[in-house]
């Protein structure tokens, strides 16, 4: 089993309304948001980031910083824009310096739901909070916002869910 996790598309596909995707600059051949995009074969770190650049990057440890690193230099180097799905890691030194470096720093409000690679989804839900970095040529402070972790169709489904427990399954201390 792996445990790398495919953004959730519904999601995804409201940041691209906003945003308009030319490239997924971190995928592979059965998960990639737009085309073109790199797979660990193109090697992303050996090639242009050009354009409105959806990345979405592995997270474990250390294989993020060069990720964010690439996403900041490309959008100073070609003027684009990158949207960088992340973990909140504050405890990580390169959380006090690559945030404050964004145009803009989007918390995501709740928690993800997403997609394990290769199988189906079942509720692969992150265990630690996400943000968006969004890297473009700007002067100024970062502005700091949030973002939902759920589209609103999923915020209906999820109230008529919770509204069902809620009325068929009384907390224990009701008699």
């Amino acid at each position: 089993m792996t445990t790398s996790l495919a953004t959730p598309r519904d999601w995804w596909e409201m940041l691209d309304a906003e945003f308009g995707f030319t490239l997924d600059a971190a995928a592979d051949h059965q998960h990639f948001m737009c085309t073109p995009y790199y797979t660990e074969e193109d090697n992303a770190f050996e090639q242009p980031w050009r354009g409105v650049v959806w990345c979405s990057p592995p997270w474990h440890g250390i294989k993020l910083v060069p990720w964010i690193e690439r996403g900041y230099s490309e959008s100073r180097k070609r003027g684009s824009t990158v949207v960088m799905l992340v973990p909140v890691q504050v405890y990580r030194e390169w959380w006090h310096k690559y945030p404050m470096l964004a145009k803009e720093l989007r918390f995501i409000n709740g928690i993800l739901d997403f997609v394990p690679f290769g199988g189906e989804h079942n509720g692969g839900f992150a265990v630690e909070p996400h943000c968006l970095l969004i890297f473009e040529p700007h002067s100024g402070p970062t502005i700091i916002s949030s973002y939902p972790a759920r589209t609103p169709e999923k915020m209906h489904e999820l109230i008529k869910v919770e509204q069902n427990i809620i009325m068929t399954k009384p907390h224990p201390s009701v008699t």
